[in-house]
């Protein structure tokens, strides 16, 4: 708990904006479900929720500064970039044309600082060019900025989702997280639809969308796992994923008392493998006939024959 206050405090004294306001938010939850482990927390619902809050931060910090397209941004250094360096080029073909006519004809200290400097600076355009994207459609950033804005009001409904998964009904988290998931879908599909000129920002947001869809997931399955739990009668999912086992390998991992053979003739006869004989088989029928009832939609409580 002491580390993740120091990190938390080193975080909350960044000079960016968003981050610093993401510590409480999404940082210190994160932080603890991953490092502060306890053996009464489920591992799929702290990890589901960890990965939400992962999706969450990351979609939070690339939409913390949407007024500008980014490949304008790189475009106007780059603009301004070729500006300077035609001036330079300019000024040291002036120099050197003044120094011919001066009857100076070997390279000052000036000149090889400024050839330097004009090297520096035609690297550093070669860069900012592969940074340059060619938008076809440039208005469009606003639009995908605006539909970016509506979807973190999803993004905040989740949290207050994953926060409530165990106080509301079951089948009403079921849906919601269904509608949720849907929702995320289409928001992804919609991105890829509409705006591939904006790979490089829309990529990035997907990630976050899918990391917030894996978490809830994981969420959903530790939720339905203790609602069968409950069901069978067991707190054990170890035992009861046993017992699934068995069943899968089913004869081979029955008793060879459960099998009969039947044949003419008064041949000695074995067969030519052997039976993997497992004792859960036997000594939890009751927990089979529960898996059996409910993975047929009848309630455990009522009889099987």
């Amino acid at each position: 708990e002491e580390s993740i206050r120091l990190v938390s405090t080193l975080v909350a004294s960044s000079g960016h904006h968003t981050l610093k306001n993401s510590v409480n938010k999404f940082i210190v939850p994160l932080l603890r479900e991953l490092y502060l482990h306890s053996t009464t927390t489920d591992f799929n619902y702290t990890i589901g929720c960890a990965w939400a809050h992962i999706g969450a931060l990351r979609i939070h910090l690339l939409l913390s500064y949407n007024e500008v397209d980014p490949a304008m941004k790189y475009y106007c250094k780059y603009a301004q970039l070729e500006e300077t360096i035609s001036s330079l080029e300019l000024e040291i073909q002036v120099r050197k044309e003044c120094g011919y006519l001066a009857g100076q004809f070997l390279t000052v200290e000036a000149d090889k600082r400024k050839a330097e400097r004009l090297e520096k600076l035609q690297a550093e355009r070669r860069k900012l060019q592969r940074k340059i994207v060619f938008r076809s459609e440039s208005w469009k950033y606003r639009k995908l900025m605006n539909e970016c804005d509506e979807f973190l009001k999803h993004v905040a409904a989740l949290e207050v989702l994953v926060g409530n998964v165990e106080a509301e009904d079951l089948q009403q988290v079921i849906d919601c997280i269904h509608s949720w998931q849907e929702t995320a879908m289409c928001f992804v599909n919609r991105l890829t639809d509409e705006y591939m000129a904006y790979n490089d920002i829309i990529q990035p947001i997907q990630v976050a969308v899918y990391e917030m869809k894996f978490g809830l997931s994981l969420v959903l399955s530790s939720t339905l796992e203790k609602e069968y739990l409950r069901k069978v009668g067991h707190e054990n999912i170890n035992l009861v994923m046993e017992m699934i086992y068995v069943l899968m390998r089913f004869p081979r991992a029955a008793s060879c008392k459960f099998i009969s053979v039947e044949y003419d003739g008064g041949l000695d006869l074995h067969p030519s493998y052997k039976l993997d004989f497992g004792t859960d088989f036997y000594f939890n029928m009751g927990l089979m006939k529960r898996l059996n009832a409910l993975s047929n939609g009848v309630s455990t409580d009522k009889k099987v024959n």
